[in-house]
């Protein structure tokens, strides 16, 4: 588990995917729990690092694909943390709709092998949802939600204005070294997702978390303008 900036942690014991650790003033609240098979490591580095389970007690879902929820179930029996998320995203963690691919041939072509996964593969253990956000609540920890469709209807973005952070989900991703849209198969609607990084790309951004790639510290809202400008 590595600190970003003071009070936000990237668990590095998982690879495929970025989940993250806010602390509060009376708490911590993870942010997205990975895959089925990274919730172990997740509450050992919580371990690790000093923290009993009980000590995160809210779960921010940025979007239910199955590798930002995956772990949930298991993360809130551990835990028993409350489970936040976008009510268009509900459906998803509760495991009653099969994921959304992208309009085109690869698309459609992706959805049986995106349900064998979910099923029978991964065997996604649905988990209750707690707590729905909106579009620009402000929540305990100090983030803004900002709602981001495109890759998912109901992908949710947290932006820190007084710590000037964002944690982006997978409304884009940083793959070797520079920003990149989200992938496309995987994106419903390229026209929401193109929205989406153009309104976040408006923050004042210094440090940019995503679902995917090594976080930006320091004038991320720079680079993010830029690639929003070419899209």
């Amino acid at each position: 588990m590595r600190e970003i900036v003071q009070g936000l942690w990237l668990f590095d014991e998982v690879r495929e995917v970025n989940v993250y650790l806010w602390q509060r003033a009376d708490g911590f609240t993870l942010i997205d729990t990975g895959m089925p098979w990274h919730a172990y490591p997740i509450l050992r580095a919580l371990g690790d690092a000093g923290h009993g389970p009980h000590a995160v007690d809210r779960i921010i879902i940025t979007h239910a694909d199955f590798d930002h929820v995956g772990g949930l179930a298991q993360i809130r029996a551990a835990t028993g943390a409350a489970v936040i998320a976008h009510a268009a995203e509900v459906p998803g963690v509760l495991g009653q709709r099969v994921r959304a691919l992208a309009p085109t041939v690869l698309g459609y072509a992706m959805t049986p092998l995106f349900r064998l996964l979910d099923r029978v593969i991964f065997k996604y253990r649905p988990s209750p949802v707690d707590d729905m956000v909106l579009d620009r609540q402000m929540l305990a920890e100090g983030f803004r939600v900002f709602h981001a469709p495109g890759h998912a209807p109901g992908q949710i973005a947290l932006y820190h204005p007084e710590r000037k952070i964002l944690i982006g989900a997978d409304a884009l991703a940083r793959r070797g070294g520079r920003l990149v849209p989200p992938v496309g198969f995987l994106t419903p609607s390229r026209v929401l997702a193109v929205e989406t990084i153009r309104r976040l790309a408006k923050l004042d951004i210094e440090v940019l978390c995503l679902g995917h790639g090594e976080p930006i510290v320091g004038a991320a809202g720079e680079q993010l303008r830029a690639f929003a400008a070419i899209l």
